[in-house]
């Protein structure tokens, strides 16, 4: 029974919690390409790297990145 709780869990996040492509993380962040492979090489967030080759990336991470790189106004 725990087993099925778990797999609805994942799904559940993987709905609350989209994952993108190189191209929607591109446009997301109004960066390149090459800028995007910058980043994921210093590992500036996390991602996920498919069988295929092709990296997806958490919403969630995405903006966990962008918080940590704002700067507050004083």
């Amino acid at each position: 029974m725990s087993k099925k709780k778990i797999r609805v869990d994942r799904w559940s996040q993987l709905i609350d919690d989209p994952l993108l492509t190189s191209e929607e993380c591109c446009k997301y962040l109004v960066i390149s390409r090459r800028t995007l492979k910058r980043y994921t090489a210093k590992k500036f967030f996390s991602f996920i790297r498919q069988s295929s080759g092709a990296f997806r990336f958490r919403k969630s991470e995405i903006d966990a990145f962008l918080e940590r790189r704002t700067v507050k106004a004083a």
